[in-house]
């Protein structure tokens, strides 16, 4: 697959991982969809790391953990630029501690 042709909706976006990742296809000429639970960071992961890029950018808020959230992010994946055509699947919660005090 050529990366200008790629469509990539990044769930997690707004976080260190994902907007790494954002920018790497970004620079390979990919458009890039970031999906995060908060709206701000997404706007400033784009206005800030993205900003050379950002009209091939798009954001959608949502918790995929929850139905509305994950609908909205189905709604905007299947409408940005014909749909996605890649899936980087980079959303989660990290507790941090110790090994043994984890459940």
């Amino acid at each position: 697959m050529e990366l200008r042709n790629a469509r990539v909706l990044i769930t997690g976006g707004a976080g260190g991982i994902g907007s790494e990742i954002a920018r790497a296809l970004l620079g390979q000429g990919a458009a890039v969809l970031l999906a995060d639970l908060d709206a701000a960071a997404l706007d400033r992961v784009v206005a800030g790391p993205l900003a050379a890029h950002a009209d091939r950018v798009g954001t959608v808020a949502g918790n995929l953990a929850e139905p509305d959230g994950r609908a909205r992010v189905i709604e905007a994946a299947a409408a940005f630029r014909g749909g996605i055509n890649v899936l980087v699947n980079n959303a989660g919660v990290n507790h941090f501690a110790l090994f043994d005090e984890l459940s």
